[in-house]
């Protein structure tokens, strides 16, 4: 799914499939929410999401919250960051 959304988008773009894979991957590793303090673990998992893109394989992501998570914490869910990687527990790896 994500080689034909990148082969699309170069194809739509006319810009070689190289340059629309890299301009992805510095987008996932320059994301950052406005008010949000990017973590080591934000981190992280946006490596392993741009690794993914450039390289290809397979990505898995792996979600082990701590507690599980009650109605308090569902306005959190709807905020992206590093806050809802730590409630979440978010983890991604790259294997090939």
């Amino acid at each position: 799914m994500v080689e034909r959304t990148l082969k699309a988008a170069a194809a739509g773009s006319g810009q070689p499939l190289a340059a629309v894979r890299a301009g992805f991957a510095q987008e996932a590793r320059r994301f950052q929410p406005p008010g949000i303090l990017i973590t080591e673990d934000l981190t992280k998992l946006l490596d392993t999401v741009a690794r993914f893109v450039e390289t290809g394989g397979t990505l898995t992501l792996d979600a082990k919250p701590d507690t599980p998570i009650g109605i308090d914490k569902f306005a959190a869910l709807s905020r992206p960051g590093s806050d809802l990687v730590n409630l979440l527990g978010l983890s991604a790896t790259l294997s090939r």
